[in-house]
């Protein structure tokens, strides 16, 4: 039941980045953030357990110190932001 729960979760995370389809896309930091807000929403709603966010919540610190580290030359490339991306799947081609 919970694994149902999660996948929801995890389609509503996804497909809600294709709301935010503009030109270059949302900024990782503003993806990683609304994907925080969207794991607040899941525990509280009792969609997700505390130990899948904690999980959810991992990956997403990972996202941001991976971006880190490709900024840590002052700037991202566009290889680097392909490689980030990847880790947010996106409907409407984002």
């Amino acid at each position: 039941m919970q694994v149902r729960y999660l996948i929801v979760i995890l389609a509503v995370v996804v497909s809600s980045f294709a709301t935010f389809s503009y030109a270059e896309g949302p900024r990782i930091s503003e993806r990683v953030r609304h994907a925080v807000e969207r794991i607040e929403i899941g525990v509280r709603s009792g969609a997700l357990s505390r130990e899948e966010a904690r999980r959810l919540g991992a990956e997403l610190h990972g996202i941001r110190d991976e971006e880190a580290r490709m900024r840590a030359d002052g700037r991202l490339t566009p290889p680097d932001r392909m490689r980030l991306k990847e880790h947010f799947p996106c409907h409407a081609g984002c």
